[in-house]
């Protein structure tokens, strides 16, 4: 097996276990979660240029064009790319300030942390909400841990964190210079050392949709309350806790 591929995982103590005090991991009522959640985008013409292949986070943020209102790029990239780094580079190269910065993903590392602090220091990014994965969350609580890493680095600033049962990889910023950007795709913040895809769009119906269902998952599952993960979770993100009772 591959040193390196096993290196990124060891990063933090996984030596835990899996229950949480105050946090709760019921995979819920799949039954109830029977309502799907979609936003209609207008689709605008895009040039074959912003459909690219890159291998490293500054390279393509050098490359990322100016995205007007609706413009998208596609990105193919190999296992050499982080996307955290790229989060920090397409701010620093393009010069661009965040007002709000919000973050849904599985995992991520110390680096990534350093990226995030980065921005903050480099007068980047003005507020950052990140939403983690329970799974990770449980694994990375101890002292040496990636969480406890996150709150001294991360928590003089402007900066708030969740945890609840995703699997999401999402990105979205309210830039001072008028975009509003979506970033989704396969990629974690941390390397995985596989080839992954995803999209960049500047699209205000897009970034509205994925603000409504991040922010209930930032006012019920803050990390000082109760994590949740299947249907009862989906229920608070449609919408539908106090209807269905």
């Amino acid at each position: 097996m591959d040193k390196n591929f096993d290196k990124c995982f060891d990063e933090f103590d996984f030596d835990i276990p899996f229950e949480i005090d105050g946090f709760e991991f019921d995979h819920g009522d799949f039954v109830t979660a029977v309502k799907t959640e979609i936003a209609p985008v207008m689709r605008y013409p895009r040039p074959p240029e912003s459909m690219v292949m890159y291998e490293r986070a500054e390279e393509l943020a050098d490359a990322t064009p100016d995205l007007g209102q609706g413009d998208c790029m596609y990105a193919i990239v190999s296992g050499n790319f982080i996307f955290g780094d790229y989060l920090e580079a397409l701010m620093v190269r393009k010069n661009m300030f965040a007002r709000e910065m919000t973050i849904a993903t599985l995992s991520l590392g110390q680096e990534n942390a350093d990226s995030l602090k980065n921005l903050f220091e480099g007068g980047y990014v003005e507020s950052l909400t990140l939403i983690v994965s329970d799974y990770w969350y449980a694994h990375e609580r101890r002292k040496e841990g990636g969480v406890p890493y996150l709150i001294d680095n991360l928590g003089k600033y402007d900066f708030r964190l969740a945890v609840a049962g995703i699997h999401t990889k999402i990105a979205i910023i309210r830039t001072e210079c008028g975009k509003w950007l979506v970033m989704s795709g396969s990629a974690n913040l941390r390397s995985s050392r596989n080839i992954e895809q995803f999209t960049i769009e500047n699209n205000k119906t897009l970034y509205d949709f994925n603000m409504g269902w991040m922010g209930k998952i930032v006012e019920h599952y803050s990390a000082v309350k109760k994590s949740a993960r299947g249907g009862k979770l989906w229920l608070e993100v449609a919408g539908q806790a106090e209807k269905d009772g």
